[in-house]
């Protein structure tokens, strides 16, 4: 799955917007961000997701 935004070695740490709670992400290539293993929400049901630490 190398090269795939949903999946793969996380690139950073990303933060729920609506509810607060962190999960590691990768960066789609539409610059958005994608928690990893969560099948793109949280479980507050939140898609939108802001970085809190990046490599």
């Amino acid at each position: 799955m190398a090269g795939d935004a949903h999946a793969g070695t996380p690139q950073g740490l990303g933060k729920c917007t609506s509810c607060g709670k962190f999960y590691p992400i990768r960066n789609k290539p539409d610059g958005s961000l994608w928690p990893i293993g969560t099948g793109g929400e949280c479980r507050c049901g939140g898609t939108d997701f802001e970085a809190a630490l990046q490599h």
